[in-house]
C-alpha cells in the first residue's frame, strides 16, 4: 500500500491533503505512475491499516505526532519485530526532517590496507534546507544520494549521513517521581499517570522518599501498565501505602542491536514539447514526471550504521539485524552510492 498526497497543500503550509490510497505496483516502468502535483508516502510492506478522511500526513503544526500515517505505518513495522522495543524514523517530509541529516559529515571508508590511511568522503546529496535559514523547505520523496563522480582522481561516491541520533531516553535512562496509590508485601501501585507500557520500569531503582515506608530502596522486576502495579525484588520492611512518595531512576544502559529499513523510488520525466515545425510539428505535450517502484538494494548502494559517531561503520542490510560488541546510546546511518545514477530516498528508519 502507498498513499498519494497533494503537493500544493503541503507547500502552502496547510495540512497536506491525502488524495488516494493504492496498491504498490510492479517495479520499473511497468508500474510507473504520473506524480505531477503529488507525492507518495510509502507504507512498510506487510502493514495493513485503513486510511479514511480522518487520517492525516502532518498535524495542524506541520509535524508528525504519532497519529499521522507515517507513524502508524512504522508502528506496524515495529510490531512485526517484537525483539525490538523502539523505532526511530525519518519520513523526509519537512525542513525539520532535513535538520536530522548531517550535511557537513564525511563518511570514513576503512577499506584501505594499513599503513594507508582511511579515505573520507564528504556528503554529496540533493535535499531541502533545514529549518532556520531563508527558504527552508523540503520536497518529499526527492532526497537524492548523488551518483558517483568518476571524473576525479579518486572517485567520489554520493553520501548521505544522518545526524547522531541520541536514544538514551529510550534505552534505559529514566527519572520519575510520584505518589503511590497503594502497596503490598512486594509491590507498589504507582501513580495513576505512570506509564501504560508493560514492564516499562523493569530494572529501575525505586526509592521511597516520603510517607509510609520512607527510606527504603528496591529494584523493580515486573510492571503492569494496566494496573500500574510494580513488583520489587525484595519484600518491603514497611509496606508503602497511599501516602508514600517515590523516585524511580535508571541509568541509560544503551543497546547493541539495531535493524535498518529504507524505501527508494525512481523518477523519469518526459520532454515538454510545443512545436509547429519539424518532426514534432503539431505536438503539444507537457512534461510528465513519473514515479517508479524500484529495488531497495540496487547495485552500488551500501547502507551502514555506526554507534561511535562515525568512527567505525558496520554494513546494514534491509531489515537485517545488526549486533555490536558494546552497547551504545546513539547511532548514525549512512547511505553510500557508488552507482552511476541518483538514488532517491523516500524514508528510512532504525529499530532498536
Amino acid at each position: 500500500m502507498r498513499i498519494l498526497v497533494d503537493l500544493r497543500s503541503h507547500l502552502t503550509g496547510a495540512e497536506p491533503l491525502i488524495t488516494q490510497v493504492e496498491k504498490v505496483p510492479a517495479q520499473g516502468t511497468a508500474g510507473a505512475v504520473p506524480i505531477n502535483g503529488k507525492y507518495l508516502i510509502p507504507v512498510v510492506p506487510g502493514a495493513d491499516f485503513r486510511v479514511t478522511d480522518a487520517n492525516y500526513v502532518l498535524d495542524g503544526l506541520g509535524e508528525i505526532d504519532g497519529g499521522d500515517v507515517a507513524s502508524i505505518s512504522y508502528a506496524h513495522l515495529l510490531a512485526m519485530f517484537p525483539m525490538f522495543g523502539h523505532i526511530y524514523f525519518n519520513p523526509l517530509l519537512t525542513a525539520d526532517h532535513v535538520s536530522e541529516l548531517d550535511l557537513t559529515a564525511s563518511f570514513k571508508d576503512n577499506s584501505s590496507t594499513p599503513p594507508n590511511p582511511p579515505t573520507f568522503y564528504p556528503t554529496r546529496v540533493q535535499t531541502g534546507r533545514a529549518a532556520g535559514p531563508p527558504d527552508a523547505g523540503q520536497m518529499p520523496t526527492h532526497t537524492a544520494i548523488l551518483a558517483q563522480n568518476n571524473t576525479l582522481s579518486t572517485p567520489r561516491p554520493g553520501v548521505l549521513i544522518s545526524d547522531n541520533i541520541d536514544i538514551s531516553n529510550f534505552t534505559g535512562a529514566l527519572s520519575e517521581s510520584g505518589t503511590a496509590q497503594a502497596g503490598g508485601a512486594s509491590t507498589i501501585t504507582l501513580a495513576a499517570g505512570a506509564s501504560s507500557v508493560h514492564d516499562y520500569y523493569v530494572g529501575a531503582t525505586i526509592d521511597l522518599t516520603g510517607g509510609t515506608g520512607a527510606g527504603q530502596s528496591n529494584t523493580i522486576i515486573g510492571y503492569s501498565g494496566t494496573t500500574k502495579v510494580a513488583v520489587v525484588n525484595t519484600a518491603w520492611a514497611v509496606v508503602p501505602d497511599g501516602t508514600t512518595t517515590y523516585d524511580i531512576t535508571r541509568e541509560a544502559a544503551g543497546t547493541d542491536e539495531f535493524m535498518v529499513y529504507w524505501h527508494l523510488y525512481d523518477f523519469t520525466v518526459s520532454e515538454d514539447i510545443a512545436a509547429d515545425f519539424g518532426g514534432v510539428a503539431g505536438t503539444n505535450a507537457p512534461a510528465i514526471r513519473q514515479v517508479e517502484e524500484t529495488d531497495p538494494e540496487p547495485a552500488g548502494l551500501s547502507v551502514y550504521i555506526s554507534t561511535d559517531d562515525g568512527v567505525n561503520w558496520c554494513d546494514a542490510g534491509l531489515l537485517e539485524p545488526v549486533a555490536f560488541a558494546a552497547k551504545s546510546t546513539e547511532f548514525r546511518v549512512a547511505f553510500v552510492n557508488t552507482g552511476s545514477t541518483k538514488v532517491y530516498l523516500a524514508t528510512f528508519a532504525v529499530l532498536f
